[in-house]
C-alpha cells in the first residue's frame, strides 16, 4: 500500500522539523507533498534533498487551508492520502 503525506504550509518556518520527523519514521511514505504559499521553493526543494525524501512541491498562488489540501490531494499519487 503506498502512502502519500500532504502538507500545506504557509511560510516555511517549521519545514525543516516536519522533514526530519517524517525521515525519521520507521517506514517512508512514498511520496510527500509540499504545497507552500509564501515561501521560498528553492529552500523547500534544499530541505527535500538535504533529508532526501520523496517530494514533490507545489506553489499555491491563491486560496486558504482547503484549496491547498485539494491542490495536495489532485497531485498526490499514493492509495491513502
Amino acid at each position: 500500500m503506498k502512502v502519500s503525506v500532504v502538507v500545506p504550509s504557509k511560510g516555511c518556518e517549521y519545514l525543516r522539523f516536519l522533514l526530519f520527523s517524517l525521515r525519521e519514521q520507521s517506514t517512508w511514505p512514498r511520496e510527500v507533498v509540499l504545497v507552500v504559499k509564501e515561501c521560498s521553493v528553492k529552500l523547500v526543494e534544499l530541505l527535500c534533498s538535504l533529508y532526501s525524501l520523496p517530494c514533490t512541491i507545489v506553489e499555491q498562488k491563491r486560496g486558504f487551508f482547503t484549496a491547498a489540501l485539494n491542490i495536495g490531494r489532485k497531485v498526490a499519487s499514493g492509495d491513502i492520502v
